[in-house]
């Protein structure tokens, strides 16, 4: 099964290559994750980063998903918002500037809650 991730932010083709660098960089997870495209604006040439692609595991999007999308999203400079959708159309949020105010534990228990996106068990994955 397959996630749609993308980013909402004032450069978010930008922020986008930046999540995509920062998957890819994980040997476990680069072969989890596409990019699409979409047309380009009026004006330019060739086609734009339009979102990512990641390829779930049985348990969900994993502990070492997680935490990189977790991570990811922590070290944005301003509003930035990424959306995981679910093939059924059910996504989830989140906002950079309330994931750099939650402490340890908080951070943690997002991890694993993120972790269980389209499957039951982080525990079981990566």
């Amino acid at each position: 099964m397959q996630v749609q991730l993308g980013v909402e932010a004032d450069s978010a083709a930008n922020e986008l290559r930046s999540l995509w660098g920062r998957l890819v960089a994980e040997d476990e997870l680069r072969p989890r994750v596409a990019s699409t495209e979409q047309a380009p604006e009026p004006g330019t040439l060739g086609s734009a980063l339009g979102g990512l692609i990641f390829i779930l595991t049985p348990s969900g999007l994993g502990i070492l998903a997680a935490r990189t999308l977790v991570t990811w999203i922590r070290s944005r400079v301003g509003d930035v918002t990424l959306r995981v959708t679910m093939p059924d159309g059910k996504h989830y949020e989140l906002e950079s500037t309330s994931v750099r105010k939650l402490d340890a534990a908080a951070i943690q228990a997002l991890t694993e809650s993120l972790a269980k996106v389209g499957g039951t068990d982080p525990a079981a994955s990566e």
